[in-house]
């Protein structure tokens, strides 16, 4: 059932019944002008450079914790490997050549579980970074894991709300903008940045 109130001509007594009602029966509001459109709803925060999208009550009855176990070697462009710890003092000396991809990392990860943090990293750091876990029996739908645009940061969620008929107001669609990045805008101010120096020093690209 929709209701529509025009809540600007209710007196204070009015008002504090309508509250008291919608209390009671725990009727929720939306502002009329969000339906359709997309509103912010939140901001999901990455400290590992990936998400998962689950059903809560799975954390306590799928999840296995288990102790990870990174397998990562760097090949150089003459084709020479080498063995490097993630974190290592050796690792932040690369890291720089490795985001470039001017050297190649390749990771291994042998998950014993089908919903765990390393079940995760497989399918994040695999050549799609994103994949489906699937639960205990097997079968897919426990939750879907993807990488987080360029890495960490704390990334804004958005949600579609629509009117359905005999529902009422629902959400349809979320939406994860994971490209507003400080190393994103960084570039685009250098990009501009550059294009105001080109136009005045009349420089072509």
């Amino acid at each position: 059932m929709k209701l529509i109130i025009d809540t600007e001509t209710l007196n204070e007594k009015q008002d504090e019944a309508l509250a008291k009602v919608m209390e009671q029966h725990k009727i929720k509001t939306v502002p009329v002008e969000t339906i359709g459109k997309e509103i912010k709803i939140g901001e999901v925060g990455v400290d590992s450079g990936q998400l998962v999208v689950c059903d809560p009550c799975y954390i306590d009855s799928e999840w296995e914790k288990e102790e990870l176990k990174l397998e990562e070697t760097l090949t150089f462009p003459d084709g020479t490997k080498e063995k490097i710890v993630r974190c290592s003092k050796r690792w932040f000396e690369m890291i720089d050549k490795i985001n470039s991809g001017e050297v190649k990392l390749d990771t291994k990860i042998n998950a014993k579980s089908n919903f765990s943090y390393n079940a995760v990293c497989e399918k994040t750091l695999g050549m799609d970074s994103h994949g489906q876990l699937n639960y205990r029996m097997g079968h897919p739908g426990v939750a879907v894991a993807f990488s987080s645009g360029i890495g960490d940061g704390c990334y804004p969620v958005y949600a579609k709300l629509v009117d359905l008929e005999g529902w009422g107001v629902r959400i349809a669609e979320v939406r994860i903008d994971m490209l507003l990045h400080p190393l994103l805008e960084a570039t685009v101010e250098t990009k501009e940045a550059k294009n105001v120096c080109d136009k005045t020093t009349g420089r072509k690209n």
